[in-house]
């Protein structure tokens, strides 16, 4: 991989911490900023100038496999997860997907509403997730009466946490979707 070495004319050691360095590279967009690059190939060195813009990070993904399936990678579940879920869930659907693969290898978890939000459509009506605190106050989370009723797989890891096991559990629980991959980490909620 190539190598950012420096931001502005400074090196990262001169920066200081690995966050120094990801702030430098921040600022408005509009705003350009150069960066030293080493290339891993060749091991020269070359300054780039690019110009800072707003940009959504891409945390769901998704293609058609062979014999109409649809696959859906989820990296994690954010404040933009659950859009870029339905997006790509009525991708696959309009590509005529027959069944459907969910991945969450990997995934470390994240937001809960984004959580309930990629399964209220997979599921039937009823309850998603229910939580209570340590004070014992409880919060229900539930899913309307329309589903996707298609054959359905989750992957998942030794690396699939949080949020990511809950939705291979809530999928499982229902009796909508097949977990396989490896044992996930357990977190314990």
């Amino acid at each position: 991989y190539d190598e950012i070495y420096s931001v502005n004319g400074k090196t990262i050691d001169e920066l200081g911490t690995y966050e120094d360095a990801v702030e430098a590279v921040r600022g408005d967009a509009g705003e350009a900023v150069t960066l030293g690059v080493r290339r891993y190939e060749t091991e020269e060195e070359e300054a780039i100038t690019v110009t800072r813009a707003e940009y959504d990070q891409i945390h769901v993904t998704s293609r058609m496999l062979d014999n109409n399936i649809g696959y859906i990678c989820i990296e994690r579940f954010t404040d933009q997860t659950d859009e870029q879920f339905q997006k790509a869930l009525d991708s696959v659907m309009e590509q005529s997907a027959e069944k459907l693969i969910f991945d969450l290898r990997n995934n470390p978890g994240g937001q809960l509403t984004a959580l309930v939000h990629c399964l209220d459509p997979l599921l039937p009506e009823g309850d998603i997730i229910s939580l209570k605190n340590k004070q014992g106050k409880e919060s229900k989370y539930t899913s309307d009466g329309e589903e996707v009723n298609l054959p359905m797989a989750v992957i998942v890891n030794e690396d699939s946490y949080s949020a990511a096991e809950f939705f291979a559990a809530a999928l499982q629980e229902y009796g909508k979707a097949e977990i396989v991959g490896e044992k996930t980490v357990g977190k314990g909620y």
